[in-house]
């Protein structure tokens, strides 16, 4: 045999190293056969494993401990979000008879599909603090978030007040049109009122009512598919035509030999219009119109009065009363009056022959929701104190809402009690006059509302059987 030299060997001496271990390592092996061959599992990896290695088990063999799936939630649940602008609030509703039952019966309804529920209706009552749509809006806003945006609601025709506005439609009417309200009346001892407290009379040929979509509110409700004129039929009635984009679409007689609230509805092409309401023969009188959307979702009808309380309320004409709130069919009606309250003795019968008109209307289970009204407050020697009678007043408040068996949320301690004036006026949420609130304000409140309702509704659940979560995912509505 041939040696390489000693300088060779030790150059190659690693290569013959490796040639001798392979040498070795296929020499210890015993010889395969096709019935010993490894063969991988079905649905295993095809790579061939380490030789000398045991073979790995499949996944579908390795032993997992069984894990319970957790149960989905209840689509009511999406909706009952705690962010920090979801928290509970420190007021809540109080509700010892269930009366707001009929309300959440219809938001879960809505919710899962049930009965072919397409809209939840809201009607918010309430003073000068509401006759320009910021309290109902915000809220109409809040709940549609979570429920879904179904239109803005209810308008008058014409304004009554030049400060009275909403914040998806405008009205607007001509000459020869004019509205009056019931705590302004224009014929004293013929309170012919709607629902809202309202009528406009066209009293000259051509004189028009006008609702534009605006451009100030939520985008999904200036949008509307259906208007629904509510005007007064009588003996003197005349006739006035529907203009939808300056198109004349109804033409409606309002001539009847007894005074009844009737309701006219037209269908459009969904999106924002120009509606129009045009005197083709005198004399004319309506309550108003109002704009909905084809969407499934909540409509909140802002129906603010100045100088509004309950015993202007009950001064309309409760045949017109009830028919109006028939016709809209109001699953909640929120009474936030107490301002303009001066008759403590008198208070709780008028609040009672109310509430009853609004159960004739719409059934003993109508839920029903009283609020105490806000705090005002006065000037005096240069500083400001909270005025002693609205506390009175929302004691009155409670007592009634117990005594009638409705639902109650205390407006004034969410706001701080008599004194949180003071903190409200140098924040900049109220005017110099100490009654009316600024946006920010409205928007605040309505949250805590919406909260509160949030809050009662998940207590609502649970008496269902329907659990949810503290915090559920986020959802941003149907």
């Amino acid at each position: 045999m041939f040696f390489a030299p000693h300088s060779l060997h030790w150059r190659t001496g690693s290569g013959v190293l490796a040639v001798l271990w392979t040498l070795h390592a296929g020499c210890s092996q015993e010889p395969s056969s096709d019935s010993t061959k490894y063969r991988p599992a079905p649905g295993a990896s095809s790579r061939t494993p380490a030789p000398g290695s045991r073979p790995r088990p499949s996944s579908q063999a390795r032993a997992r401990p069984l894990v319970r799936p957790r149960p989905r939630p209840h689509p009511a649940c999406r909706f009952l979000t705690a962010t920090s602008e979801d928290r509970t609030p420190d007021e809540k509703i109080v509700d010892a008879t269930g009366n707001l039952d009929a309300f959440f019966e219809a938001l879960l309804a809505l919710l899962t599909h049930q009965s072919n529920r397409r809209k939840v209706r809201v009607a918010f009552y309430g003073d000068s603090n509401a006759t320009r749509d910021w309290a109902a809006g915000h809220l109409r806003r809040f709940l549609g978030k979570r429920f879904g945006h179904g239109g803005h609601g209810f308008i008058t025709a014409g304004k009554s007040v030049p400060w009275y506005q909403h914040r998806e439609i405008r009205t607007w009417s001509s000459r020869g049109w004019k509205a009056y309200c019931v705590t302004h009346p224009r014929f004293p001892k013929q309170p012919y009122y709607g629902h809202a407290g309202h009528i406009s009379y066209g009293r000259r040929m051509d004189a028009f009512a006008q609702f534009n979509s605006a451009q100030s509110g939520s985008p999904a409700d200036e949008s509307f598919s259906t208007v629904e004129v509510h005007y007064l039929c009588w003996p003197l009635g005349g006739r006035f035509e529907v203009h939808v984009d300056k198109k004349v679409v109804r033409d409606v007689q309002t001539r009847c030999p007894k005074r009844t609230a009737k309701t006219v509805t037209v269908r459009v092409q969904p999106g924002r219009h120009e509606v129009r309401l045009k005197v083709k023969k005198t004399v004319v009188g309506v309550f108003g119109a109002a704009f909905e959307n084809e969407k499934q979702g909540v409509v909140v009808d802002g129906l603010g009065v100045g100088a509004l309380n309950v015993k202007t309320l009950q001064e309309i004409k409760s045949k017109l009363f009830i028919a109006g709130l028939a016709a809209r069919r109001y699953d909640l009606v929120i009474l936030h009056t107490g301002t303009n309250m001066w008759g403590p003795g008198f208070h709780p019968g008028w609040a009672r022959e109310v509430i009853h008109r609004i159960r004739s209307a719409l059934g003993p289970r109508a839920s029903i929701l009283v609020l105490s009204p806000p705090v005002f407050g006065k000037w005096k020697r240069g500083s400001i104190a909270g005025h002693p009678r609205m506390e009175a007043c929302a004691r009155e408040k409670r007592d009634i809402a117990a005594a009638n068996k409705v639902a109650f949320w205390d407006y004034f301690r969410s706001m701080g009690g008599r004194e949180s004036i003071v903190k409200w006026r140098h924040s900049g949420h109220i005017y110099g006059d100490l009654v009316h609130f600024k946006p920010p304000f409205h928007r605040i409140m309505m949250r805590r509302l919406g909260r509160a309702l949030m809050t009662q509704f998940r207590v609502y659940l649970r008496r269902k059987g329907i659990g949810c979560p503290r915090q559920p995912p986020r959802s941003k509505g149907p």
